[in-house]
């Protein structure tokens, strides 16, 4: 049994290797294309988009996916992503690690609005089951947050020391705005996709995922129209407001911490502190066949295809929290705070929300307290997908991704995600893969990343630069997935040995 056993291993490896030297020379050409295009300034994530091996991984991009892998389910037991995007603060590496500069993190100089993009995910256990070749179903769970946060043009140079200083040279930047929207959320979701037309040349997938979520933390911060003036006979110079309207909220579960506790008890009497939202996802896929191979799709091959259009509405819905104690609505600056001087206000004594909500009444003309509950809308977006079949190995995916939550939810606490347009080459197969998504972002951008599949472990990077750049690291990131599948036993081959073609 053992002998057997030790056997089947050795054959999964020649087989393995088999494959992995016939799509030899295809690597050779993906890593040419990567030589000529490093030098790209950025990108966005996109390696599996568009793949019938994508599996559990497509219900990111398109629920009616998961219809097309030809295996009979997978399972992500583990992925984590995370993708950065900041021209507010910048990430160098040393020159020479050993007696240069750790790495460290530096504000950039300039007269510009700053933005800041985070988007981070943790898959658990998210499972593909195909019920028949034209019924699968997927579910799981996900830990997600969402970050987005822009101001308005302002300077800042690395020699300003205080506040009145940063105001100083800012008096020309009226009116001051600044906005950061923050949600992390925890979500079960529940997946069904059907073929709900196929003939001998085409056939049409239609999905649906719904997801339950409870908001762990929903950080806003809204200040818009706020003007300055320069406190009179003042040296040196000192301001003050005159003018500003300001939102701000943080979720009750975060005044349920007691640091006296253990971790666990936090953890679980913050969870039933937390409140519940919902989203939605809807998409369908239709695939065109090679009008050489014309007869009724088969389970083996499942990619056999020349074309593959897919449309998706994704993250229709909301992540709910109740109000923290001191979150507040303020407007207007009270005339008795005119030729206060800011710095008098607001000095290092503010160390906690209370003390900033006692010092913000005596100085606004109408002070709420801001209380139930609020809503934090997920990133809403239509999400455009061609994949083009050229070889039994080498496929061509494109893809627009259009941020909606403003469109639908107007006058709403909406998040935006940074994808705009990709476009991936890849080589893959079953058990191997080679992508090179290259990008163009929501913020001008555009990235190049790179990732490989190698059996159950899928790896890359959202950017490039991580390898090449020596600062503006903090922009990009990256992504690890572990995927486990059905094998097909293979017979074993009379020769053992192992060459590739040269």
């Amino acid at each position: 049994m053992l002998h057997g056993y030790l056997s089947y291993i050795y054959d999964r490896l020649n087989e393995y290797i088999h494959e992995f030297c016939k799509m030899r020379l295809y690597i050779k050409f993906l890593l040419l294309f990567m030589t000529f295009s490093v030098k790209l300034v950025a990108q966005n994530y996109q390696a599996l988009h568009g793949s019938d091996y994508a599996g559990s991984i497509a219900v990111g991009y398109n629920p009616s996916s998961i219809l097309s892998s030809p295996l009979p389910w997978d399972v992500t037991l583990l992925g984590f992503q995370t993708k950065n995007y900041s021209n507010l603060y910048y990430i160098y590496k040393p020159v020479n690690a050993a007696t240069g500069t750790p790495y460290a993190t530096w504000f950039n100089n300039g007269e510009y609005e700053r933005k800041i993009f985070n988007s981070s995910n943790l898959n658990l256990f998210n499972t593909r089951i195909k019920i028949n070749r034209k019924l699968a179903i997927s579910f799981g769970a996900n830990i997600r947050s969402v970050t987005n946060a822009i101001t308005s043009k302002y300077n800042y140079i690395d020699t300003i020391t205080s506040s009145n200083s940063f105001l100083g040279v800012n008096f020309n930047n009226q009116p001051f705005k600044a906005k950061l929207l923050s949600s992390t959320w925890t979500e079960l979701f529940g997946t069904l996709a059907k073929t709900v037309f196929e003939s001998k040349e085409t056939k049409l997938n239609l999905g649906v995922t719904m997801k339950v979520n409870r908001g762990i933390s929903g950080i806003v911060f809204d200040e818009y129209d706020g003007r300055i003036d320069r406190v009179a006979f003042s040296s040196p110079p000192s301001y003050y407001f005159t003018q500003a309207e300001l939102t701000y909220a943080y979720p009750h579960v975060l005044e349920t911490w007691d640091p006296n506790s253990p971790l666990s008890s936090n953890l679980k009497n913050g969870f039933k502190q937390t409140d519940t939202g919902g989203s939605l996802d809807i998409g369908f896929e239709y695939m065109v066949k090679d009008p050489r191979n014309y007869f009724q799709f088969d389970e083996t091959p499942n990619d056999d295809y020349i074309w593959k259009f897919s449309v998706s509405l994704m993250d229709l819905g909301f992540a709910q929290y109740r109000y923290g104690i001191q979150s507040a609505k303020t407007s207007g600056i009270s005339p008795n705070a005119y030729g206060v001087k800011f710095e008098n206000k607001f000095d290092a004594s503010i160390q906690s929300m209370q003390t900033l909500t006692d010092t913000l009444k005596t100085m606004v003309n109408t002070f709420s307290k801001l209380s139930g509950r609020y809503q934090i809308y997920l990133p809403s977006r239509l999400v455009v997908n061609i994949d083009r079949k050229l070889t039994d190995y080498i496929f061509v995916n494109a893809e627009m991704s259009l941020n909606a939550a403003s469109i639908l939810y107007p006058g709403k606490y909406t998040l935006h995600e940074m994808n705009l347009f990709s476009i991936t080459p890849r080589i893959e197969n079953r058990n191997f893969g080679f992508y090179v998504p290259v990008s163009i972002n929501h913020y001008g951008q555009t990235w190049m990343g790179a990732a490989i599949k190698a059996g159950p472990l899928l790896m890359g990077l959202h950017h490039m630069n991580l390898i090449s750049a020596k600062r503006n690291l903090q922009n990009g990131g990256g992504y690890i997935a572990l995927v486990i599948s059905p094998y097909q036993v293979v017979k074993r081959v009379k020769s053992r040995g192992v060459k590739c073609p040269i």
